[in-house]
């Protein structure tokens, strides 16, 4: 199985991924259930083959599910390094929020372990998030730290990086000299450590840098050679992105031609591996052709889309500069009446002191919990901050189903989960489902939704989450400790029976389902019992006959409780209301069970058919 894994890595790195797809599955197949540190292997280096290829929905599953086995293992390292990997995966998907989540966590595990290059790795990553959302002193701040690190150390590749995320920084706030010294070093930098990546990324960088400046010729040839590199090695989102460049650059050149048939392919490529941010861009240029061909309805087309694109992402800061220098766009969207979810800002002054040390970098805030709502009697449904969530961000019922295991069992033994909720499954597959369930759980509710320690898994307990099964338990014990019959006592167990709209998760068949819908069958029942005859003692029968019309809804084969109904109505001097409840009960008895009526009902019968007065 290890073998297994270092040969897919090898064939990653080769670019055939096929063969390191089928390596990592077949490692995964043979690790089984015991060996934890090699299925984690395998399923970070799928997040990885996955995020080559563009697909980050599956990236992220495999990287949450590496994560959790790292963390059953005890391997700080390789959690923090998928931590990271995790959160770049995020900010391609426009999460950024819970990109800085994940950076946090790996920054943590870092630094209690004294890896000054993981630190500054993270540093770069964890300055993105800042970038896009256009707060730059801070974006910098987390850049110069990591150069810090990597003067202090000689990583040259921490140094490469950061000098890349600089200029990129730099460019994008108008200090163009400044930018191209850095991208110029950066670029050596990345020569020297032959990483044709790294190389992809700062020629792309610098031929939008020159196109800004004017210098078209040279954008063009950067622009060339960057996908040259990305169809040397493969990658389609590289691919899309810098080609993106060149049609830009070549749009500027008023080849508009060429720039449209690249652009339709990078769109292809880009559609293809969803990712967001620079099919965004591929958008606002396709915008800019038709345009200055005079298609305004293509261009308020393509303008729309890429409104759209921002709109989910998040975050607009990385069209600015672009949108600043397209004057018959803003003009476009002014007269067909479009409200661009963005405006050009203003360029910022970045000064350049920075702290001397790591210890007083202030901690970078992450998205707060959503407050929860789930309701579980009568219908399924779970709100995040009073939004209900529809079945698709859930994915499967068994995600939905693992939430609420989780609800009602707090912390819980994996073993415990998986037999719950899995129980026909081996436990490699039971393992898998359990991972990937966690992973729709984070994804639908919050990154940090669900935690795993020591072998169990819950909910975070921060998670301000109200539950409408919690709330009756805790409103019967309440009731439990005040004297039977008093009115205190009567109201609790009122507002308790009023949570309970229906069955228990009704629907789901799970064992642990069927014996906590059994439980709240019974409290409901014998609540409702208790609230009916506390009024019918007090001689109040209409009121008593509508509780106990309610706890036939629970169990309507409640022999006592149809007494009680029946009575009431004798009581209420309704006779053939009585009968008639009489006869449909006979009926029901008859059709389910196959009985007669024991011998109090047929008493009841005899006095209802006699006229007799009110009930005891």
């Amino acid at each position: 199985a290890r073998a297994l894994v270092f040969k897919s890595i090898v064939h990653r790195f080769r670019g055939d991924l096929f063969e390191a797809e089928s390596s990592c599955n077949r490692a995964i197949i043979l690790a089984g259930d015991d060996l934890h540190d090699v299925r984690a292997d395998a399923y970070r280096n799928l997040g990885a083959i996955f995020g080559i290829q563009g697909k980050l929905d599956e990236s992220y599953r495999y990287l949450m599910e590496a994560i959790d086995h790292y963390k059953e293992c005890d391997d700080r390292y390789n959690f923090a390094v998928s931590e990271q990997n995790l959160g770049v995966t995020c900010v391609k998907l426009g999460r950024l929020d819970e990109a800085v989540f994940h950076y946090n966590n790996a920054e943590k595990s870092f630094v209690e372990l004294g890896d000054k290059a993981g630190l500054g790795e993270v540093l770069i990553c964890k300055a993105t998030p800042f970038w896009k959302r256009g707060q730059v002193n801070e974006a910098l701040q987390l850049i110069d730290r990591a150069l810090d690190l990597a003067t202090q150390t000689g990583y040259l590749r921490v140094r490469g990086y950061a000098l890349h995320s600089k200029g990129d920084v730099l460019r994008d706030i108008g200090r163009d000299a400044e930018a191209k010294a850095v991208y110029e070093e950066g670029l050596e930098v990345a020569r020297r450590l032959g990483e044709t990546v790294l190389i992809g990324m700062y020629l792309d960088s610098l031929s939008t840098l020159h196109r800004w400046l004017g210098h078209v010729d040279d954008a063009i040839r950067l622009a060339s050679e960057a996908v040259r590199l990305a169809e040397e090695h493969g990658s389609a989102h590289e691919k899309g992105a810098y080609g993106a460049s060149l049609a830009a650059a070549l749009l500027e050149k008023g080849q508009v031609r060429q720039a449209e048939r690249r652009l339709g392919r990078c769109r292809r490529l880009l559609e293809a591996v969803g990712h967001r941010q620079d099919l965004a861009r591929v958008h606002l240029f396709l915008a800019l052709v038709y345009c200055r061909q005079g298609e305004e309805r293509r261009a308020r087309r393509h303008l729309q889309r890429m409104a759209d694109l921002v709109e989910a992402l998040g975050y607009s800061h990385f069209l600015h500069p672009e949108l600043a220098r397209m004057p018959e766009l803003s003009a476009l969207a002014t007269r067909a009446g479009m409200a661009l979810p963005f405006v050009a800002p203003q360029r910022e002054d970045v000064p350049g002191a920075r702290p001397a040390a790591l210890a007083t970098m202030q901690p970078i805030p992450t998205a707060r919990l959503p407050e929860v709502r789930a309701q579980a009697f009568g219908t399924i449904q779970v709100w995040r901050d009073g939004r209900p969530l529809p079945g698709i961000e859930w994915r499967s019922q068994k995600a939905e189903e693992l939430f609420f295991y989780l609800l009602v069992h707090g912390s819980a033994h994996k073993e415990q989960v998986m037999e719950a909720l899995w129980p026909d499954s081996d436990p490699g597959r039971a393992q898998t489902n359990l991972h990937t369930s966690a992973y729709r759980v984070r994804r639908a509710i919050h990154p940090s939704a669900v935690l795993f320690e020591r072998g169990r898994y819950f909910l975070n307990p921060d998670l301000p989450c109200w539950h409408d099964a919690a709330a009756f338990d805790a409103l019967l014990e309440e009731a439990r400790r005040l004297p039977r019959g008093s009115a205190e006592r009567i109201d609790l167990l009122r507002r308790a029976v009023d949570l309970y709209r229906g069955p228990y998760l009704p629907g789901w068949y799970a064992d642990w389902c069927e014996e906590r819908r059994r439980y709240y069958e019974e409290r409901c029942l014998s609540s409702l019992v208790e609230v009916a005859g506390y009024y019918r003692a007090r001689g109040e029968h209409a009121e008593s006959l509508a509780f106990y019309q309610r706890a036939l809804d629970v169990d309507p084969l409640h022999d006592e409780v149809h007494e009680r109904v029946i009575e009431a109505y004798l009581a209420l001097g309704d006779g053939i209301s009585a009968l008639h409840h009489y006869q449909r009960y006979v009926d029901l008895l008859r059709r389910e069970l196959g009985v007669e009526p024991g011998p109090r009902l047929a008493a009841l019968h005899r006095r209802i058919t006699r006229g007799d007065a009110v009930a005891r």
